[in-house]
């Protein structure tokens, strides 16, 4: 038995002459024993190559191998695969074009029927986009939806909608401009000849009542200021859910701050309630409603006559009630009454006829149900706020 290998016999060596799938990509290998003899080889030789065990790199004369050698178990055999570096880039080259081609032949059309896909489903937006921008500020009329798509209809709606607010809103604005403006005319008119007769005057006792004319005239016009703006910051006012308020330290509150205008008439005001009540909403908007509901008994009952505020409880409703001892009001003004401007029983030209107007507001903003009735045992009137229990 021979040792070790020789080459010009070709001992113990068997070849691979036909080339399989392995070999195409450019692999060799070579399994050895542990005589150190060539069992069996790929076709090309690794001579001249120095092996190790694990991977290695070999370089020399144009030939670039990437090498790696392992021993079986009981080191009987060794094998021994190498690769071209150059064919392993030319595999990889050639892997990723079999990948990409296939994605890029599907993708790019795919891009161009999503892009015409999309720019279809945007151009009714672009549409609606545009008219709406070429709209002027006082267009405010809807907008047509039939020639729209499904998804586009319940913006359209909501838009309209919108505008259908926005139009109330400025037409409500526009006609409280003008009444105000109408309003403010007249008391500062009134000033203005008060001023000029005072003037005018000679006399020191006539010039002091002219004076004093028109700080009454000022005194008036700076109430009826006072209620525009109240009741300009209301009218763009929504429900809103509020907090308890104590009611009976709200009415407290606004009696103590009007006693001076009673007590100048010699006006008895009275406050009648029951248990603890409590209304869900705002505290600033019930002092104002208490406060016109009060100021107006005030104003219109006669001196020495008296005011009554109830607080009331039911199964349903809590119970706001102002009585006074005044003239109350007839069949036709009851159906007047609370539109802004109105006058009843104002010869003086007191008052702004916007008191009851804030109220009924403010008692809207808290879902409250107002009611008046000339059914006072005193012979005046009856103002009745029902405000639902939560």
């Amino acid at each position: 038995e021979k040792e070790g290998y020789d080459e010009s016999t070709d001992y113990g060596i068997a070849e691979l002459r036909e080339r399989g799938s392995l070999l195409e990509k450019g692999l060799i290998f070579e399994f050895w024993d542990a005589k150190g003899r060539l069992i069996l080889r790929s076709g090309p030789d690794l001579r001249g190559v120095e092996v190790i065990d694990g991977f290695s790199d070999f370089n020399d004369s144009g030939r670039n191998l990437r090498i790696f050698s392992q021993w079986n178990l009981d080191k009987s055999l060794r094998v021994v695969i190498a690769e071209s570096l150059d064919d392993r880039v030319a595999i990889a080259t050639t892997t990723i074009e079999n990948v990409i081609q296939p994605m890029l032949t599907m993708i790019l059309p795919l891009i161009l029927v999503l892009g015409v896909l999309i720019e279809l489903n945007l151009r009714p937006i672009r549409r609606l986009s545009a008219a709406v921008e070429a709209r002027s500020a006082n267009d405010l009329n809807s907008i047509d939806e039939s020639k729209v798509t499904l998804e586009l209809k319940p913006i359209i709606r909501a838009l309209n909608a919108l505008f259908a607010r926005l139009t109330q809103s400025f037409e409500h604005e526009r006609r409280f401009t003008a009444d105000a403006a109408h309003e403010l005319r007249t008391p500062l008119a009134a000033i203005k000849v008060q001023a000029q007769v005072a003037l005018r005057e000679k006399d020191d006792a006539a010039r002091d009542k002219a004076l004093r004319a028109t700080v009454a005239g000022v005194d008036r016009a700076t109430h009826l200021v006072e209620q525009l703006l109240t009741l300009a910051r209301l009218d763009p006012e929504s429900a809103q859910s509020g907090e308890p308020v104590a009611m009976r330290e709200v009415v407290t509150q606004v009696v103590q701050e009007l006693a001076p205008a009673a007590i100048s008439k010699s006006i008895v005001i009275e406050i009648i309630d029951g248990p603890e009540i409590s209304i869900t909403g705002q505290a600033a908007l019930l002092a104002i409603l208490v406060r016109n509901l009060l100021d107006n008994a005030i104003r219109y009952t006669t001196p020495g006559g008296d005011v009554k505020v109830i607080l009331q409880d039911d199964d349903r409703f809590v119970l706001l009630l102002v009585e006074d001892s005044g003239p109350g009001f007839n069949e036709q003004q009851l159906q007047l009454v609370g539109q802004r401007f109105s006058r009843f029983h104002r010869p003086s030209g007191e008052g702004s006829g916007l008191g009851l107007s804030i109220v009924m507001k403010i008692a809207a903003i808290h879902h409250a149900v107002f009611k008046f009735s000339n059914q006072s045992p005193n012979g005046g009137l009856i103002v009745n706020v029902s405000f639902p229990k939560t």
